[in-house]
C-alpha cells in the first residue's frame, strides 16, 4: 500500500491553517474593536448593530477553536508519514 502524498504538504497545509486561524482572530478582534468605537452611539440601532456584531465575532471565533486543535494532530500525520517512507520493506 502505497501513501500518495508526502509530510511536507501536510505540513503546508498545517501552515495554510494556522495562517488561517491568525486572520481569523485579526477579524475578530478588528469587528470588536470597531463595536467599541461605537460605543458611544446610544441609540436603538447602535445596539442592533453591536448586538449583531458581537454575534459575528463570536461565529469567527468557533471554527478557530476546532482548527487549533487539527494542527497537532496534523503534525503527527506528517511525522508518521515521515516514518513510513523511511522504512525499507
Amino acid at each position: 500500500m502505497a501513501i500518495r502524498g508526502n509530510s511536507a504538504t501536510v505540513r503546508e497545509i498545517k501552515n495554510d491553517i494556522a495562517r488561517t486561524i491568525a486572520d481569523l482572530t485579526d477579524m475578530s478582534a478588528g469587528i470588536r474593536q470597531g463595536v467599541r468605537s461605537a460605543s458611544g452611539w446610544d441609540d436603538q440601532k447602535a445596539a442592533e448593530f453591536g448586538d449583531a456584531m458581537g454575534r459575528v465575532a463570536d461565529m469567527i471565533e468557533s471554527p478557530v477553536d476546532s482548527l487549533r486543535e487539527a494542527l497537532p494532530k496534523l503534525e503527527r500525520l506528517a511525522q508518521l508519514m515521515d516514518e513510513y517512507t523511511s522504512k525499507r520493506f
